[in-house]
């Protein structure tokens, strides 16, 4: 730091006579920076003041100086021989200022108190642990007509410990729903109305773990069941034409009418002995 005495012609008046210089202000440091910066109030400095801020570690060792004090009283600096802010210790910043008297070669200095700061610890980003986890895709069970639930599964082995999973389950009808797996991964939705024909049901799994979340890819199924042509037709029992002894052959029909296109017919005759005969 610069002396602060010096010898001066008689009568010489100390231009700083009466200036109060405010103690610097530090940006937040922590543990392993190697430069700062902050500001000090420069208003009410007399005209042709300039500014040092100094810094000096808790032995009392000066470690950097910031002789860039700005117009509006910003600075910066770097610590000396590759030294880095260590956190815990404290550091002290001072600002002083400096005007020469008018006729005398030797500038006047004044400090301010000292601004002492302790660096914070540097705290590690939390660690992810779903960061490299692939979130499983739901798969469901078959569906069809009719049915009022819907069942699937999600695969929980590779999971890592402690998380937790729920599946959200858009229906038809784009409400969603969700759900939480138990402990093997399979989950069942109750549905607001039966299973038509031709929907499609879309679920998407999420894990937590530790405060994180992480989605994974849309599983989905959709009801192909084929329909039944012959579910709401009646079949017509068949007609057998009259039987006389030593027949050797028995006739009948069966009535057609209203039978879906492309249906065959098969009348499966019962003998007097048991046997069954198939005719088409």
């Amino acid at each position: 730091m610069p002396a602060t005495a010096a010898v001066r012609a008689a009568g010489t008046v100390d231009p700083l006579l009466g200036y109060t210089v405010p103690a610097p202000t530090i940006s937040s440091l922590q543990d392993g920076d190697t430069s700062f910066s902050g500001n000090v109030n420069i208003a009410g400095a007399p005209a042709g003041t300039s500014f040092i801020v100094f810094v000096v570690d808790s032995s009392g060792t000066p470690i950097a100086q910031a002789n860039n004090v700005d117009g509006s009283g910003n600075f910066s600096g770097t610590l000396t021989n590759g030294a880095s802010f260590k956190a815990g210790e404290t550091y002290h910043f001072t600002a002083v200022v400096q005007r020469q008297a008018d006729g005398d070669p030797n500038p006047f200095y004044k400090y301010s108190s000292y601004t002492s700061v302790v660096p914070q610890s540097v705290t590690p980003p939390e660690e992810n642990p779903l960061a490299d986890y692939t979130v499983p895709t739901p798969v469901f069970s078959p569906l069809k007509v009719g049915d009022t639930t819907l069942n699937g599964t999600i695969d929980l082995s590779q999971a890592p410990a402690n998380t937790t999973f729920t599946v959200t389950v858009t229906l038809p009808d784009g409400t969603t729903t969700t759900v939480t797996p138990d402990a093997t991964g399979h989950f069942t939705v109750a549905l607001n109305q039966p299973v038509q024909a031709g929907q499609t049901f879309t679920g998407i799994t999420t894990a937590t773990n530790d405060g994180f979340t992480k989605t994974g890819q849309q599983g989905s199924i959709t009801e192909t069941e084929a329909e039944n042509p012959l579910a709401n037709y009646t079949v017509a029992p068949p007609t057998v034409n009259d039987v006389f002894v030593s027949d050797t052959t028995v006739t009948g029909r069966i009535d057609t009418t209203g039978a879906p296109a492309n249906t065959t017919f098969v009348v499966t005759l019962t003998l007097p002995d048991g046997t069954k005969d198939r005719r088409s």
